[in-house]
């Protein structure tokens, strides 16, 4: 994917989470679809979405659309050139194309039409059709790309609904205040969470990952001013913590905390700490809010799951923006991710690994050995072909919490989250059992062909060896400079 296109797709996605409402949302899936697919240029378009009235009803508001054109691509959009044929509420699911599948967000490419499907968990929540489409089938790459929105657009729906029912919530505590004599305490306290709540979700629509955190921990903790909290947010391996925040709780505690989240995740001392799972659309298991001091009776409990429904919905949302940042951080030639994002990595390791001195990472330092002989004497096209053969190898051995970056040049470097050193010699194993079967192919000026074998030297550091977090790359590099001269004493011919 190109530079621009991939710009392009964090920009659709941007606008879609800050979207003010569904028929938006709901319209700016439609136009992805049709900027991205190729074949529903005459498509009439059918969408449904599930909304709920100021009575706590739902129902399907129905729309039928023809698209209008705008640069030459079709558009959806109130007024202008888009013709509204039919609209309609009705309290009936939309009919799917195919009955009796089962219920999941997927999209369906039939003869005549595209059809998405949006669910909440086992619920339909949002549908669209493209009719009289001659979508083509062999366009896995922009499918791939949509199915990625419409996960985004399911996640969307969710929290306009989310902003919604947070508007009944505050009719009813009014209403309650209104017609019920209570106290002037529970009164004030009542109005501290909704306040708190509103501000927390306020400040939701502009913060990243950190500030929502310490916002969610703030605000938990002008609610209940004798207990502790934290929250740690999981990576793709269940050992693998991306950050982890606390008020109140002292180092020696988080250190236990985060040992027990990690390596014993169902497990919590209730009489010390407490765990709230933290649970999204996609992702089961997104992290955990930990509670320490006395037990939380019912309704203190139930005050903290609705900041934790909060908190899961704008997470996912981040995390699908993350996916989406890293498929527009790669590497245009070899596949890996670039450098920038490989330094945003690196900060973050080393920031946890500063602040839980039990939870390491390892670095692999891995550079070619021979490139510019191969494109002294072959061309740079071979060159490139060692590259990219190079960065297969060492993105088929890692796992997906690793981050397998270019840093230039003949230059790789690999980041093992939550990876001690004894951890990181199997993968070392996984990478060189790879490499001797690594050959590139070249043409001498003869015309005769040469396999030439590809040869790494690699150089380990990790944080377990007892090294500051910020000296294992330099650790790693020394290394690798170690592994290369003794490559190079024993096979000249690569010099």
């Amino acid at each position: 994917m190109s530079e621009s296109s991939q710009q392009n797709l964090l920009l659709w996605s941007k606008n879609l989470v800050l979207s003010g409402d569904k028929f938006n949302a709901m319209a700016g899936a439609v136009n992805f679809v049709l900027e991205k697919i190729e074949g529903l240029k005459d498509s009439k378009v059918r969408m449904a979405y599930k909304d709920v009235d100021p009575f706590g009803s739902f129902s399907f508001v129905h729309f039928e659309l023809v698209p209008g054109i705008r640069d030459g691509v079709p558009f959806v959009e109130l007024g202008g050139e888009t013709q509204l044929i039919n609209h309609f509420s009705s309290s009936d699911t939309p009919a799917l194309s195919r009955s009796g599948q089962a219920v999941g967000t997927r999209i369906d490419l039939h003869e005549d039409c595209l059809e998405i499907i949006v669910c909440d968990y086992q619920d339909v929540v949002a549908w669209i059709r493209f009719e009289d489409s001659r979508a083509l089938p062999d366009q896995e790459h922009k499918f791939s790309l949509v199915e990625d929105f419409v996960q985004l657009l399911g996640v969307t729906l969710r929290n306009i609904t989310n902003d919604f029912q947070l508007l009944l919530t505050k009719k009813q505590i009014e209403k309650q205040k209104r017609d019920l004599e209570k106290s002037q305490k529970q009164i004030s306290r009542q109005n501290q969470i909704f306040r708190a709540l509103m501000e927390t979700m306020a400040r939701f629509h502009q913060a990243d990952m950190k500030a929502m955190v310490l916002t969610v921990l703030e605000k938990l903790g002008e609610i209940f001013l004798d207990r502790g909290f934290g929250m740690i947010i999981q990576g793709e391996r269940p050992e693998i913590m991306d950050r982890a925040d606390f008020i109140r709780i002292d180092s020696e505690l988080q250190d236990r905390i985060v040992q027990a989240a990690i390596h014993n995740p169902k497990s919590d001392e209730k009489d010390v700490f407490r765990f709230y799972p933290l649970s999204g659309l996609e992702r089961p298991v997104l992290g955990k809010l930990v509670q320490t001091g006395t037990s939380l009776t019912e309704e203190d409990e139930g005050i903290i799951r609705l900041f934790i429904d909060q908190v899961a919905s704008f997470m996912e949302n981040k995390i699908l923006m993350k996916e989406l940042e890293r498929l527009a951080s790669t590497d245009g030639l070899t596949g890996a991710y670039s450098r920038s994002f490989f330094d945003k990595e690196l900060e973050q390791a080393i920031e946890n690994s500063r602040k839980f001195r039990n939870l390491h990472f390892s670095l692999f330092v891995v550079d070619l050995n021979g490139l510019k002989r191969i494109n002294d004497v072959f061309g740079h096209q071979r060159g490139d072909a060692m590259l990219i053969r190079s960065a297969e190898a060492l993105l088929k051995c890692s796992r997906k919490s690793d981050i397998v970056s270019r840093l230039g040049g003949d230059e790789f470097i690999l980041l093992a989250p939550a990876t001690s050193l004894e951890q990181a010699n199997p993968l070392l194993d996984r990478i060189r059992e790879v490499e001797a079967k690594l050959r590139v192919v070249c043409r001498d000026s003869s015309g005769n062909l040469e396999e030439i074998p590809i040869r790494f030297s690699i150089g380990i550091a990790s944080t377990s060896e007892g090294i500051s977090p910020e000296e294992v790359m330099q650790k790693a590099d020394e290394r690798m400079y170690q592994d290369k001269e003794a490559f190079y004493q024993n096979e000249k011919r690569y010099r």
